[in-house]
């Protein structure tokens, strides 16, 4: 009886240290090559990871953002998002994963 107690016990937490990770870590690090234009970047966590776009420059802007996490995958996106306009672009997850690094390029 202790011993089972213990075990659920201990599944018990680790669960609830697994989701209170999952949620405040969920992003690893965010690189932005603008090339130049006036873009603004904030990445977010819905139920995918995604990240916006707003086009502050007088042109449009091609942008692409590559989600990846080491070896286990990597997803590319890409967008064009007009001169004063804002784009959001992310990538389904088949499998829970700690940290999601974001590289966003635009030319």
């Amino acid at each position: 009886m202790k011993k089972s107690f213990t075990v659920v016990f201990a599944l018990t937490l680790m669960s609830i240290a697994g989701f209170a990770q999952g949620r405040d870590s969920y992003f690893g690090k965010t690189t932005v090559n603008a090339g130049g234009l006036d873009i603004a970047v904030q990445s977010f966590r819905n139920t995918v990871p995604m990240v916006a776009l707003e086009n502050r420059s007088g042109r449009p802007a091609r942008c692409s953002a590559t989600f990846s996490n080491g070896l286990q995958f990597s997803d590319t996106r890409s967008v064009t998002v007009a001169a004063g306009k804002r784009a959001t672009v992310g990538t389904a997850i088949n499998y829970i994963t700690a940290k999601v690094d974001i590289d966003v390029k635009c030319a």
